[in-house]
């Protein structure tokens, strides 16, 4: 068997704006795969696919040739290439189109644009170069083919079922002229215990846990042509999985059908959104880039600075921040978060950091996006009910004072005020050796040490019922209402195990505590509060901040929810007594 020679990347054009195309060849060289690599102009590209998908593990690699020379590729990324070869006509005919443009891609002998082979990995002022480029190059492919791996557990079972549940949707539209969740119940309840089954699976596979897709699935590409996602031979339009998933979640399938508790809701969540954002792009205020990062913590990236570069391009606020793999990750970090705070004027950004910085040298102050389990963010901004977007909490209203920055950029110099001290702060909700209902209970407990009236007035276990929610409820699209609360105390007249079904609670109180204050208030802190750690009303931050004092510096422990000072009364009472406002130093 010849050997090949190693396979070496020519230079790209910047001035020409060229960009590296892929097809595979009719011919294999040997028993090895035959692929043809070309630049081209950006004024002359020809008709090209994009490819989604998931790397696997980066050492278990697999040789092809490429112009006739050797390049290893991730073994997952092979299974596609020699699908695209081989792919026999899909178990799903495609001939009985209703909404979409069903005709199969084909890819094979087309030039592609997958980011492992069209870009050098190793040149890293390319790399750089790519990355800012990648939406564009997505916007002008024919078609995405978000390819989620061979087939296996029953996927073509899955895919029947998907796009059984998209036709539904879409005939009942055509029909009617608007959108019927109960013609997606009629069609589920058709499908029984291996359906589902089926479907949680392909939910599960990893495709769906990496950053890029949010960016590769939601940009609309040349004339809004379509994505396919493909599982082994298998195809299917991508907007019967969002059709599919955004019914999942409204015509609530996992209840109504008591066939699908499994499948994950956050991979069905994440879909729906991505899905409407695909028409909302650049218009919908969910797309700014803290917005995105925060809904997107638990995706997986193999560069921890693409947790923030993956977004950039989506995201209507992302374009002061450049793509540069040759800074270190803590200071892609402190960039975004810095940049941030000038931009806008608030401490927005501080609700996504907590004091575990693990391996990063960052401050308290700047949230380490490679941290995946930290508490969920407060909604500081919805949708009411009304149509308008707006602030949700103004602790701090009527609070003036300037933000600035100190010691090389690294300490946050910030006016305000020490509102209180925590007293007693309970068991963190997801304390393992305790079960949530037994949390509740001591949460009660705790929240009963003071008497049964609260100090802004009312009953205690009235105020706690609006705490355990932080005063709102957020559906899945954003919708923020104050005034909200719930009650998962039986003795109370809550429902049996309501803690465990009131998702507004369950958002609300994940690793984070209740907290009691010096002066007799309750709220929610982040899981590493401490006695004696501050409440503190900040400039610029919409919500209290639990701070810790270290010597002649402060560092921040995180955002916090103190019933009875979200709307500024916290500042009344501080201007009423008369004291002065203080400079903290976070670190």
């Amino acid at each position: 068997m010849n050997i090949l020679p190693s396979f070496k990347y020519s230079p790209l054009n910047c001035e020409t704006n060229d960009i590296r195309l892929v097809r595979l060849l009719e011919e294999n060289s040997g028993h090895v795969l035959s692929c043809q690599l070309q630049h081209f102009p950006s004024a002359s590209r020809p008709p090209y696919l994009a490819l989604s998908y998931t790397w696997g593990d980066p050492k278990d690699t697999v040789p092809i040739s490429l112009n006739d020379h050797s390049l290893n590729i991730a073994r997952n990324l092979l299974s596609f290439l020699q699908h695209s070869r081989h792919r026999s006509k899909s178990p799903i005919t495609f001939s009985e189109a209703l909404w979409f443009d069903d005709e199969p891609l084909e890819p094979d002998g087309q030039w592609l644009w997958i980011d492992a082979i069209c870009i050098d990995q190793s040149n890293i002022p390319e790399r750089n170069l790519q990355v800012r480029r990648m939406k564009e190059i997505y916007e002008r492919a024919e078609g995405v083919i978000t390819w989620l791996g061979p087939a296996s557990d029953d996927s073509d079972i899955a895919f029947a079922v998907i796009r059984s549940l998209g036709r539904a949707t879409i005939q009942a539209y055509k029909a009617t002229g608007k959108y019927d969740p109960n013609a997606m119940v009629a069609v589920g309840r058709a499908f029984g215990r291996k359906e589902w089954d089926a479907v949680q699976k392909v939910f599960h596979r990893p495709w769906w846990n990496r950053a890029w897709i949010c960016q590769e699935v939601t940009t609309p590409t040349k004339g809004e042509k379509r994505a396919m996602a493909w599982c082994g031979h298998n195809q299917i339009d991508w907007d019967y999985f969002g059709i599919a998933s955004v019914y999942i979640l409204d015509a609530e399938l996992e209840r109504a059908l008591e066939k699908s508790e499994n499948i994950s809701n956050m991979r069905i969540r994440t879909l729906a959104c991505m899905t409407a954002d695909r028409k909302t792009l650049g218009k919908n205020r969910v797309n700014d880039l803290l917005h995105l990062l925060g809904t997107n913590r638990d995706c997986e990236t193999s560069d921890p600075r693409d947790k923030i570069y993956a977004f950039l391009a989506i995201s209507n606020d992302g374009q002061e921040i450049q793509a540069d793999y040759e800074k270190p990750v803590a200071a892609v970090y402190t960039e975004l978060a810095t940049k941030s705070i000038k931009r806008d004027r608030r401490l927005d950004v501080l609700g996504y950091s907590c004091l575990e910085h693990i391996g990063l040298d960052l401050p308290s102050w700047v949230p380490n996006w490679s941290l995946k389990s930290i508490a969920n963010r407060l909604c500081l901004a919805g949708y009411q009910s009304d149509g308008t977007f707006r602030r949700t909490y103004h602790a701090n209203k009527g609070l003036k004072g300037s933000i600035g920055f100190t010691g090389g950029g690294r300490v946050l110099r910030v006016k305000g005020f020490v509102f209180d001290s925590a007293i007693l702060v309970s068991w963190s909700r997801t304390f393992t050796s305790l079960s949530a209902s037994e949390i509740m209970l001591r949460w009660r407990a705790q929240a009963l040490h003071n008497g049964p009236n609260y100090v802004t007035g009312g009953t205690v276990i009235d105020a706690l019922q609006h705490t355990l929610c932080a005063d709102i409820e957020e559906d899945d699209v954003k919708l923020s209402e104050r005034g909200r609360k719930v009650n998962p105390f039986p003795q109370d007249g809550g429902e049996e195990a309501a803690w465990s079904t009131s998702m507004p609670l369950l958002r609300a109180t994940q690793n984070r505590k209740l907290v009691s204050t010096l002066g007799h208030y309750m709220g929610l802190v982040p899981e590493l509060t401490e006695l004696e750690d501050k409440i503190c009303i900040l400039s610029g931050a919409s919500v209290p901040f639990v701070l810790r004092q270290e010597g002649n510096h402060w560092v921040l422990v995180g955002e916090s929810y103190i019933h009875g000072i979200m709307d500024g009364e916290a500042v009344s009472t501080f201007k009423a007594s008369g004291r002065e406002i203080e400079i903290f130093e976070i670190w």
